[in-house]
């Protein structure tokens, strides 16, 4: 309960200091925004986080959205039930600056896959396809009426000559399918038939094949890991020795205004 009640005024205090630097007209830190995604701890706060993703993409700091902060963005929209939040922002990438990487994207569309929602995951597919689908659509579209009766005088050809092998294939048939039993049945003695449907054969080598499929990923996804981390102590860094310097020059500031105030 405790520890609850300290993140809960943890968000508050930082949903504060960004309302007032944005009412100053002032940046907003990327640690800042940061942190406050990474201590997400309900749903009601997946909404603010939305928010405030929008006033840190409208800022002159919009540059410097962290790749960690997209990668747990995404997390956490996952982790309280809010992934329809986190496919609205990458739908609208420009207006929330969600650029994930392919690793963070994954997690989102294998969210689907597991939930068996093949529509919304071949959506983000397409839209990635479709530039390129128009493309060579239009590159394919003939430049002069004339080349165009060319083109389809040739399709006709091209077509009846596919209807003819299609005729010659459904004579073979009869053939094809005497000896597709011919085969099975010399396969079955041999005991080579497995007598599982196709998807759970399918299923069960993917699974034992996973572990290795995933090595290179996983160990490329923790050497990024360990790269954002160190940035991340970077930056907390240089944000602690620019505090001080400032704590430093107010003091000095105030020194002398009383030493100037004693004379």
């Amino acid at each position: 309960m405790c520890c609850s009640l300290f993140i809960l005024n943890k968000q508050s205090v930082l949903a504060d200091l960004m309302d007032r630097t944005y009412d100053r007209n002032l940046p907003v830190s990327s640690l800042t925004i940061s942190r406050f995604v990474d201590n997400i701890s309900s749903k009601e706060e997946v909404d603010q986080a939305e928010y405030y993703l929008y006033k840190f993409r409208h800022s002159p700091n919009c540059w410097y959205l962290r790749d960690w902060t997209i990668h747990g963005w995404i997390r956490q929209c996952l982790k309280y039930g809010s992934r329809e939040k986190a496919l609205h922002t990458l739908k609208n990438k420009v207006q929330y600056g969600i650029f994930p990487d392919d690793f963070t994207f994954n997690l989102l569309l294998d969210s689907y896959i597991k939930d068996g929602d093949f529509k919304s995951e071949s959506a983000q597919n397409k839209r990635s396809h479709g530039t390129n689908r128009c493309r060579q659509e239009l590159s394919s579209t003939p430049e002069t009426d004339e080349s165009g009766g060319e083109s389809g005088a040739e399709e006709n050809k091209e077509q009846e000559v596919v209807d003819e092998d299609d005729e010659a294939e459904k004579d073979n048939l009869p053939h094809y399918v005497s000896r597709f039993k011919e085969l099975r049945s010399q396969l079955e003695t041999l005991s080579k038939v497995e007598s599982a449907p196709f998807q759970t054969l399918v299923t069960t080598v993917a699974q034992q094949n996973l572990a290795e499929a995933e090595k290179l990923d996983l160990e490329q996804y923790e050497g990024r890991i360990r790269v954002w981390e160190a940035e991340k102590r970077q930056l907390i860094q240089r944000e602690k020795e620019l505090r001080e310097k400032a704590e430093q020059e107010r003091r000095e500031r105030l020194e002398a205004k009383a030493a100037a105030q004693q004379a």
